[in-house]
């Protein structure tokens, strides 16, 4: 039984900054999105730009790298780049607002157009890039096991992890089913309607095998008095690989740092 907990609760990844605890992750992330709002708030150039918003995005890459996230991290990243460039292109060439700076046929460009497209644009991707930093190292157990280290009910741990696992869980069984269909000639592709149609008998199975697991797992829930009020023990504990003050120091010796810049060395080019 000891070897069987001390495999659960062991950490699974090699990588220092990936095989933190979920704990120090969330302190971390929560850091880096201060950051983020902390250097949209240094305007720079006469169009009052914040410019220190586009290296910091190069920093979260480097982080995304140094924590081996998956392809499918970066393939996420990918489409809320196309769209954050077409929302600061919309925002930039459509939208009129302030004094104009160039035109160029239709198209108009404004000072305060243009502050707001950077600020909007490079918010949100910085912002979208650390929150997948941390949801792709981050297992679902993990965070479930750290909610219930801070005291938060059990209820609400299991409503939280169960939620998070049925929407994996559908995504899979929609994946499988969409292959089958596939290697039986039914294409998907089409227009907007016709994938509605084709997706409707897909959605259905797999809403329905996810209704079927219900009864079962009230059951299990029952069995091990998981409803009764008395005290629970968690198998489940939080992972640490012993590098966590190391990077909380890091991290919050830079976000110290650079809000001590900010309230008194305030620069305005």
């Amino acid at each position: 039984m000891a070897d069987y907990i001390a495999e659960i609760n062991k950490v699974t990844s090699a990588n220092k900054i990936a095989g933190l605890s979920p704990n120090i992750k969330f302190i971390i992330m929560g850091e880096l999105v201060l950051t983020d709002i902390i250097l949209a708030s240094w305007k720079l150039t006469s169009y009052k730009i914040p410019l220190l918003l586009v290296p910091y995005f190069f920093i979260i890459i480097c982080l995304l790298k140094r924590s081996n996230i998956k392809r499918t991290g970066y393939n996420l990243l990918k489409r809320i780049f196309i769209f954050t460039l077409f929302v600061m292109l919309f925002q930039l060439l459509l939208i009129r607002q302030g004094n104009e700076i160039f035109t160029w046929g239709f198209f108009s460009i404004h000072d305060i157009s243009l502050q707001k497209a950077f600020i909007l644009g490079l918010n949100t991707l910085n912002i979208a890039s650390i929150i997948i930093w941390f949801s792709q190292i981050t297992s679902i157990e993990d965070i479930a096991a750290a909610l219930n280290t801070y005291g938060l009910n059990h209820k609400a741990t299991f409503i939280i992890l169960s939620t998070l696992q049925t929407i994996e869980q559908l995504q899979r069984q929609i994946d499988t089913i969409i292959i089958s269909q596939r290697s039986r000639g039914i294409t998907i592709d089409g227009n907007f309607l016709q994938r509605i149609k084709t997706f409707i008998p897909i959605l259905l199975p797999a809403f329905i095998a996810a209704l079927v697991k219900i009864e079962p797992t009230v059951m299990m829930l029952e069995s091990r008095s998981f409803f009764t009020a008395k005290q629970k023990t968690f198998i489940r504990q939080v992972p640490k690989n012993g590098y966590e003050n190391i990077f909380l120091i890091i991290f919050s010796a830079f976000f110290l740092i650079l809000l001590i810049v900010r309230c008194f060395c305030a620069i305005y080019i």
